[in-house]
Formats: C-alpha cells, structure tokens, sequence
C-alpha cells in the first residue's frame, strides 16, 4: 500500500477488510479507483500439529462465533 501511495504502483491485490480498514482510519494517502473484486474465498484458521488443541475443536468454537455474532461484531470495528 505504501508503494501504491507513492506512485511506484498502479494496482495492487489485497483483502477487502484491509481495504475498509484502511479507508476507516482516514488514510489521507490512500486513493482508490472502485475496486475490482477479483476473487471471494472463505478462509481457514491454521493450527500447529503440536498444539494442545485438535483442529476439530477450533473449528466448532469458530463456527460457533459465526454464528453468534462474535466474527461479524469484530469484523464490524474494522470496517
């Protein structure tokens, strides 16, 4: 984003939360065209193959932020 505001840029491909986060804080350097959405996809969280946490359980704890709110509360502030 800082290469795109100097001029060293002329596109750049990045998530549209960071977008809207960015435009949210007021970045006087950051001057858009409309955006062009290039591709949606759902994203996953990792974990560590030694983690004390099966993958299962984090998977029903966030699908159950989903759907309670919690994501969309937090992706809010952002936004």
């Amino acid at each position: 984003m800082r290469k795109l505001a100097a001029g060293r840029l002329r596109h750049v491909v990045t998530l549209k939360s960071f977008v809207d986060y960015r435009l949210k804080l007021g970045d006087p350097a950051l001057v858009l065209h409309p955006l062009l959405p290039v591709r949606s996809f759902m994203v996953r969280c990792a974990v560590s193959p030694k983690g004390r946490v099966p993958v299962a359980q984090v998977e029903r704890a966030v699908a159950r932020m989903v759907r309670d709110g919690t994501v969309a509360a937090i992706l809010a502030r952002y936004q």
